[in-house]
């Protein structure tokens, strides 16, 4: 299995910020073709690295139903 280099550290850290960060920003901010980038999170979710993405919600709003 390929090691995680710096870019994909990068790009983990982006993601879980803001799962929902489009890919073209986080090319922007990684000077990469979003095609690269795509590939990338792509192959990140295949080995596991990224195992998901979740919704936060406000247990307040959740409440008042």
């Amino acid at each position: 299995m390929k090691a995680i280099d710096e870019v994909d550290r990068r790009i983990l850290r982006m993601l879980q910020e803001n799962a929902r960060m489009p890919n073209v920003e986080i090319a922007r901010r990684l000077k990469l073709a979003p095609s690269a980038v795509l590939e990338r999170i792509r192959k990140l979710e295949q080995r596991g690295a990224i195992r998901g993405y979740e919704a936060q919600l406000d247990a307040r709003m959740m409440a008042h139903g």
